[in-house]
């Protein structure tokens, strides 16, 4: 009778031929590492998706119980008015759009004093550092009687500034556009100064490039002496920047600084690396005399070669244009060293952006 071969599956194949685990434990211990920490792994993953989950639900919630406190508030100010004082008068408007528009109104509606005065008192506050037509134009923004295309061109700054001390962020930056897209030589300080007063990053660095440019025109002028004294470090700091053109590494580059910090730093590390480019420049050279010297002490037959001649001499000039550029540089960071230092003392106001 023929003996004919079965066929067998895979499973049976590698019963067979494979390696049988109670034969080598050292393996199945290893394999069972892996299989521990494995299902650690996920586990852990798991953990952490159901607490970040289990996180969003919860300032889901929050951020609900929050609006839903806020629109029972606005409720209440619906039909009650504020009487508004101003440098030239009272100027009444609605709490109900100055509320939900202006944060620092809408934390007094909130409160409890004014919840209690809401429906037994006339509510007063005081904006008397601002003429009565740029809060009557404020006031007509917040409470959408008038666009921005329709705010008088006098009353840009102070709406601004009443918008910013108000806290009304989105009116506060449409308007900070509207005055950035109007930057000019004869406004140029003004806005600065304004910038510099608001802490509004995009105002100052669209400023100070004109600014730096007519520093010395702005120093005759009265706006000069509105700038406070660590503004007025700054500004000739990056004048003298933009002068020399080092740090910036070309007339036509400019790069962005969070702070003077990060200013100094990089310029710290740009010296460090001209001077690493200057050393080995100086030793590729030594290099290259030290060769041919040894050349024409080895072949005193043949015509010696000029050791300080062709590429050695240009070199030298390369190498003599090098140390003359990191000795400027390091005074010009010694420079900018010592006038930061001036007024980091005083209130670090140099943490803030600058294009050079």
């Amino acid at each position: 009778m023929d003996e004919r071969c079965l066929l067998h599956d895979e499973e049976y194949y590698i019963r067979s031929n494979g390696i049988e685990s109670q034969s080598c434990p050292e393996i199945e211990s290893l394999y069972q590492r892996e299989e521990i920490l494995r299902v650690e792994r996920e586990q852990c993953y798991q953990q952490e998706t159901l607490q970040k989950i289990m996180q969003e639900d919860k300032s889901g919630e929050e951020n609900e119980e929050a609006f839903r406190i806020r629109r029972k508030v606005l409720e209440s100010c619906k039909d009650l008015n504020l009487s508004i004082k101003t440098a030239g008068g009272i100027v009444e408007a609605s709490m109900y759009g100055l509320s939900k528009n202006c944060e620092v109104i809408y934390t007094l509606a909130s409160s409890g004093h004014w919840c209690s005065l809401l429906s037994k008192a006339k509510l007063e506050f005081s904006l008397e550092d601002f003429s009565i037509s740029a809060v009557r134009d404020f006031v007509c923004l917040v409470e959408d009687h008038q666009g921005l295309e329709d705010l008088s061109s006098n009353n840009v700054i102070e709406c601004c500034r009443i918008a910013h001390f108000l806290q009304s962020a989105i009116l506060f930056n449409d308007i900070v556009e509207i005055i950035r897209s109007s930057i000019d030589t004869d406004n140029c300080a003004a806005i600065c100064n304004l910038a510099d007063q608001l802490n509004e990053p995009s105002l100052f660095i669209s400023s100070i490039p004109l600014v730096t440019k007519r520093l010395e025109e702005i120093q005759k002028d009265d706006a000069w002496n509105d700038f406070s004294p660590s503004l007025k470090n700054h500004v000739i700091t990056l004048r003298n920047a933009f002068e020399s053109r080092i740090a910036a590494k070309g007339k036509k580059s400019k790069a962005l600084y969070t702070s003077s910090n990060e200013f100094l730093a990089l310029l710290s590390d740009h010296l460090f690396e001209q001077r690493e480019r200057l050393s080995d420049a100086v030793n590729r050279q030594n290099e290259v005399i030290a060769e041919r010297k040894q050349r024409n002490s080895t072949q005193p037959l043949i015509r010696h070669e000029d050791v300080m001649g062709g590429s050695v001499s240009d070199a030298a000039i390369k190498i003599e244009k090098q140390e003359i550029r990191i000795q400027t540089l390091e005074a010009f960071f010694r420079e900018q060293k010592a006038i930061f230092a001036k007024d980091a003392t005083t209130a670090r106001r140099y943490e803030r952006p600058f294009i050079l």
